[in-house]
């Protein structure tokens, strides 16, 4: 779903034609089959794929979003409490099990992580300093980890009843 939604985006697309011939046969959970072919997931996860689908390596954007969050964990962690423990925190958070399983799996963990670890470094950052450019990364993040989370308003519609 979030390849289909990449490829879309780079078409200059929103969405698809419905399938016209046995649409049953693409029914899948993930993608809306009709009236048009979309992704029913909110679109952070495939505008952050989408140049690396360009590129025809999609799984190395994955990977740059997972070492980017362990960057600003660490950046995050340093403000906390200092170089020690923050470059043990991102060593830890870089070698942890669940990293090495879903930076491979095309997921939309690592972006929405990217996101979040943004939105903590930002915020701590406001706090120490009271610069208001930091509530605007700190609220853009929050905004990206959201728009990669949550459902669409199609698939809401589609299972409320109320019309999309």
């Amino acid at each position: 779903s979030y390849l289909l939604q990449a490829q879309t985006f780079l078409a200059g697309r929103l969405s698809w034609p419905a399938m016209a011939v046995q649409p049953e046969l693409f029914h899948q959970v993930h993608v809306l089959s009709e009236p048009r072919t979309a992704s029913r997931y909110f679109p952070w996860t495939g505008l952050w794929t989408a140049p690396f689908v360009a590129l025809e390596h999609p799984i190395r954007g994955h990977w740059l979003a997972g070492a980017m969050a362990c960057v600003f964990f660490y950046l995050s962690l340093n403000e906390l409490m200092g170089y020690r423990p923050a470059v043990w925190g991102g060593a830890l958070i870089a070698v942890s099990p669940g990293m090495a399983v879903f930076i491979n799996l095309l997921l939309a963990h690592h972006p929405t992580m990217l996101a979040l670890s943004v939105v903590l470094w930002a915020f701590l950052k406001l706090m120490r300093s009271e610069r208001t450019r930091y509530a605007w990364i700190a609220g853009v993040a929050l905004a990206l980890a959201m728009l990669s989370s949550f459902t669409s308003p199609a698939d809401i519609a589609l299972t409320s009843g109320f019309p999309a």
